[in-house]
This record gives C-alpha cells, sequence and structure tokens, in this order.
C-alpha cells in the first residue's frame, strides 16, 4: 500500500483512550446516508487479517510509538455520473481507511464523505470523545516556514470591490500580505515548507493543512511503512506544540475563528451587506432588507461584559431591538436572535417591516467588538484593526451649505441637474460647483454613472468626486463606518474610470437630462469644452479621486487622535474607518493615482 498523507487529526478527552479508540472506529466503520443507486460496503479489515498486536509488530508500530492502528477497505457501488439510475453500468471505487493513536491524539486517512461524517459528529449532541485539535496548534507547528500556497476567505462585509476568497501561491507568500487588504480575510487553507528538525526524518518539504478541519496533507507515501513513520512524526511534532502552551502566531495579519462567545464584549459599530454585493440567486426578501438597513441609520450601542447590543434602526417606524449572538443547537453557527429592547418604551419598538429587514441581520450585518472580534455571515472573527491614521484628510469649510443633503431636490434627475450650483443650491453639489470653478466640470449622477462629478484642472489634474451627505449635522456628532460605506465603495469601484481612454466613451454618449456642466465656473449648455480638455491632457498629468463625505469634523477628528487611555468607541469607529479609506487608498494608488477625503472643519 502507498497512501497518500491525508490526515484527519483529533485529540482525545477521554480517560480510557483505547475504549475512546474503540468508539471512533465503529462510528467510521458505520455507513452513511444512503443514497438511490449507492451502495458501500466494508471488504477487508486490518483484524480480519491476523491480530491487531501481530500486525502492529510487523508493521513497526510500536517502534514508532503508536498505540492503536486499524484500518479497512469499503467498496463503493454507484452508476457513472453521466448515466441514470437505471443504467446497466457500475462504477466500482474502492476506499482505505486508517486510524492510528499515539497518546492522546488520533490519525485519521479516509474518504471524503467519511471525513464529513466524522467533522459534522464531532459538533453533534452528545459529543464524541474527540474534538480537534486547536487552529492555533495546527498553524503554529506546521505553517513556520516560507509559505508557498494560501487559501483565504474574507471575514469582512462582501463587497463587490473585494474578494469573497481569495487563493495564492509564490515562494515566500509571508513577504506578498498586506496588512490593510489582508487584515479581514482568515486562513481557511495554507502551505509551507516545514524547517528542519532533528525529529523530522521522513516528514520533510512543503506540508498543508486546514487549520479549522485540523487536517493536515502531504504527498503520497512509498510504502506503508513510511506512511506510519511520516503520520508519527507528524503527531510528534503536534504533541510537543501542544505540551508548550504557548502557541506563536505565525500569519498574525490574517483574521482567527474564534468559538467562544464570552470572549466578545462592546459592540460598538455595524456594517451592512448593500443589495448590489448579494449573490446573484439572493432573494427578493433579502435584497430588499439590504437595501432597507443600508438606507437607514444604524446606531449601536454595546454591552461592557457581553455579546449583547442594541441597534436603533433610525428611518420610518424605527426604534431600538435587543440582539443576542448565540450559538445554533445543530452547528458551530452563531446566529443574531432578535428580542425586545425593555430598557425604552413600547413607542420605541420597531415596527414590523423593520423588524422584517432585521430578520436577515445575521446575513447583512457584520458587528464590530472593542475585543478586536468581528461577527459576520454566522461566524465569529479575531481581527488585528490596523491603527494607522489615514493621511489624505483634508477638512474644508461648509458654512452656508446643508452638509446632510447630497444633492438638490428634484422630481426627475433632469430636474436635478438643472438645480445643480443654482443660486438656492445649498446642497454638497453646489459646494462641489462652487469649490471646483477653474477648469472644466460636468456632473454624471445618475444611473450608471462615472462619478458624481468629474473635474479637470488647468494644469490636467484630472479629478472623480464622490459625493455622500453626512449622516447628521449636529455639531459633536459622532463617526460613523457605515456613513462612508457606499461611496467608498462606488469610488473603489470606479477606479478604472481615471484612464481617458475608459472615461471619454463614457462621456460621450448624449444625456439629455445630464446637462450640468460648467467652464471656469460658467455654465455651459453641453460637455465639448470639457471632452476637448480631456483630449488635451497629456500621459504626465496627476488623476486623483475625491470623496466628498462632511460626516467626520476635524474637530471630532483631532480631539479623538490625541485622545489618551482605553480607547472611546468613537475612536474604535475612527480606526475602523481609517482603515477602510486605507485600503481604497491602496487600490487607488496601484492606479498612479491618489485619493482625497474631505470632512468638515466643524
Amino acid at each position: 500500500m502507498r497512501p497518500y498523507i491525508s490526515m484527519t487529526v483529533l485529540e482525545c478527552d477521554s480517560v480510557n483512550l483505547p475504549a475512546a479508540f474503540a468508539t471512533l472506529m465503529a462510528f467510521l466503520r458505520t455507513p452513511g446516508r444512503s443514497l438511490p443507486g449507492r451502495s458501500v460496503s466494508i471488504v477487508a479489515a486490518s483484524a480480519e487479517e491476523e491480530p491487531a498486536d501481530a500486525a502492529m509488530v510487523a508493521l513497526g508500530a510500536p517502534e514508532l510509538g503508536i498505540d492503536n492502528l486499524e484500518g479497512f477497505v469499503t467498496q463503493l457501488q454507484k452508476p457513472p455520473a453521466w448515466a441514470g439510475l437505471d443504467t446497466n453500468f457500475t462504477d466500482i471505487v474502492h476506499h482505505l481507511s486508517v486510524a492510528l493513536r499515539r497518546g492522546r491524539l488520533v490519525a485519521v486517512h479516509t474518504d471524503g464523505s467519511t471525513e464529513d461524517r466524522l467533522l459534522n459528529w464531532l459538533d453533534k449532541e452528545p459529543r464524541p470523545p474527540f474534538r480537534r485539535v486547536p487552529p492555533a496548534v495546527l498553524k503554529s507547528a506546521l505553517l513556520r516556514g516560507q509559505a508557498k500556497g494560501f487559501w483565504l476567505k474574507g471575514t469582512h462585509p462582501r463587497l463587490t470591490t473585494k474578494p469573497d476568497t481569495k487563493n495564492t501561491s509564490g515562494i515566500q507568500l509571508q513577504d506578498t500580505i498586506r496588512p490593510h487588504e489582508d487584515a479581514s480575510f482568515a486562513v481557511s487553507a495554507a502551505r509551507a515548507e516545514l524547517p528542519e528538525q532533528p525529529d523530522l526524518q521522513v516528514l520533510k518539504g512543503t506540508v498543508g493543512c486546514n487549520p479549522g478541519d485540523s487536517s493536515v496533507w502531504w504527498r503520497a507515501t512509498a510504502d506503508f511503512r513510511t506512511f506510519l513513520a511520516a503520520v508519527s512524526e507528524l503527531l510528534v511534532l503536534l504533541e510537543k506544540e501542544l505540551a508548550a502552551g504557548t502557541h506563536h502566531d505565525v500569519l498574525p495579519h490574517f483574521a482567527n475563528e474564534v468559538t467562544d462567545l464570552s470572549l466578545l464584549q462592546g459592540a460598538f459599530e455595524v456594517m451592512v451587506t448593500g443589495p448590489d454585493n448579494l449573490p446573484p440567486n439572493a432573494s427578493d426578501e433579502l435584497r430588499e432588507a439590504a437595501g432597507f438597513l443600508q438606507d437607514a441609520v444604524l446606531t449601536v450601542e454595546g454591552s461592557p461584559t457581553s455579546a449583547r447590543f442594541r441597534l436603533h434602526v433610525d428611518s420610518p417606524g424605527g426604534g431600538w431591538t435587543a440582539i443576542k449572538p448565540k450559538k445554533t443547537q445543530t452547528s458551530t453557527n452563531v446566529v443574531l436572535d432578535l428580542g425586545v429592547d425593555r430598557t425604552c418604551p413600547a413607542s420605541l419598538t420597531p415596527q414590523r417591516h423593520v423588524l422584517d429587514a432585521l430578520d436577515h441581520a445575521g446575513r447583512l450585518l457584520t458587528v464590530y467588538y472593542r475585543t478586536g472580534h468581528t461577527y459576520n455571515g454566522g461566524q465569529v472573527w479575531e481581527t488585528k484593526l490596523p491603527e494607522t491614521p489615514f493621511p489624505r484628510w483634508k477638512f474644508q469649510d461648509f458654512t452656508g451649505f446643508a452638509i446632510d443633503e447630497e444633492k438638490p431636490p428634484g422630481a426627475s434627475a433632469q430636474e436635478i441637474h438643472a438645480n445643480t450650483g443654482g443660486p438656492q443650491d445649498n446642497s454638497l453639489f453646489g459646494w462641489v460647483v462652487e469649490h471646483f470653478r477653474d477648469g472644466w466640470l460636468i456632473c454624471d449622477d445618475g444611473p450608471g454613472e462615472v462619478a458624481d462629478f468629474v473635474h479637470i484642472a488647468h494644469d490636467g489634474l484630472l479629478s472623480l468626486i464622490h459625493v455622500k451627505g453626512a449622516n447628521s449635522a449636529v455639531a459633536g456628532r459622532r463617526v460613523s463606518v457605515h456613513a462612508f460605506e457606499v461611496v467608498v465603495s462606488q469610488a473603489t469601484k470606479n477606479i478604472g474610470f481615471l484612464d481617458p481612454r475608459l472615461l471619454r466613451p463614457r462621456l460621450e454618449p448624449p444625456k439629455a437630462h445630464r446637462l450640468a456642466c460648467w467652464s471656469d465656473g460658467v455654465r455651459v449648455p453641453d460637455r465639448a469644452d470639457f471632452l476637448e480638455s480631456l483630449e488635451c491632457r497629456d500621459a504626465m498629468d496627476k488623476r486623483q479621486v475625491v470623496i466628498i463625505q462632511p460626516h467626520v469634523s476635524e474637530l471630532t477628528y483631532q480631539r479623538l487622535r490625541k485622545s489618551s487611555g482605553s480607547p472611546s468607541d468613537d475612536l474604535l469607529r475612527l480606526r475602523l474607518l481609517e482603515d477602510l479609506l486605507n485600503s481604497a487608498w491602496s487600490s487607488v494608488a496601484g492606479s498612479g493615482a491618489d485619493l482625497i477625503v474631505i470632512g468638515s472643519k466643524t
């Protein structure tokens, strides 16, 4: 036999280790759920060939420190994938299953279907006498060397500008990690070079592991003795790591999954997965809920001692509700359990349509905690939020303009364009027209827009300007990441239009309602002057993305940045916001441009 080393590694928490191993073998031999046209049977087993002790001695297992060793072969008969159930053809496949125990550690080699059943068995009540080896132990023991492959999954809200998963390969991938971009990813699986160690005579080279599933893989072995020697060395390596107690965080920039909800305290912010970021097969109800929550102003008040929090939905029919993350009884997933907030009067309880939207909170909300944990998509992650300030803030004076009004009123897109920059326009659109008077400015607001405005200065500087109204104009308003989510996503998504070769075709088609254009502050009838100046730009002329969102004031920013002691919720929200902006800045800089974010002086 030349088995491929692909093992699920378990730790036994029973006092009677041989009996626990017997329980494991009984489970592995039990067939799974029967399917039409398929049959599974054991056609060979180790105990049937010769006495177990004699077999272990013959294979040299005692010399390797192996206490128990058993295996069997199953035969799977099924119709070919291309045929129906009534076919006369049958595919016959044989699978090898081997389990061995060394002390408290057990390694299982089996087929994929049985491995899935095994992992589910570990999570069900009554719990078996085995548990997965902690992910931190597997990472510290097996991923210390040069990383050769990463399989990453996102813990962030679903975004069109950020992948859900990311797989990479290379020589030393640790050098490719970008903290701002990768901090919201967790290691689903990885491959790394094992450092030379005296105890490793067989298990050498590149080893892969899936920390969450407690699985390890290596390569095909020359014979069964080599298989046993390699697996034994693996268990010795893990034994030493477990005995050490403390484990080196070899991939500190990535998120780590957390299963103990008692660690979560002090929820301070939520972010919403918008309808544009949902998968194509999302239901209409889920999309409607996503749109509602994205448009609402959400306020969080966390508990200093638990994962519970109060959520206020500021919208027609909104109010306060109590939310408690809790584990489901049938899986390791975490759900957000809605309840009545008994600390506020009944008049502030959300109405039915708001509660209907919040029923989808578990799939739509990402919740951030003071303890460095994040709830997202039914799982809780420990993330390491960077504290690097965003260096491209510009705080401007918005006196005379309503910072919470994005655009002028209008019953239609054409009317909005007609009113933009007019004598009665005190919206942020009006501020843009006043502030970007020099050069050529056009408004592209509407479906399929490149940006709200596009501007070309006399020195050739091309600006894509994205505008979003503040959640509140009240002095002393607190920092909100939610206020920036949509506008930052839009700005990042449209970076490509900084290339004039892509920009001009999008602006040239006549658009009857998009006639808001200015040359040196004077309104002109069409985009002819702008397009001519675009054509005259030099390839070396600078480019930038400008985000105008005056929700963050300079007074608040300076106060928070100069604060000392334990960080306030507002400072944590600012760090989360600046992490979002730094990530966007990195994307913009990758296109050879700059990112400017304009806040308010007051």
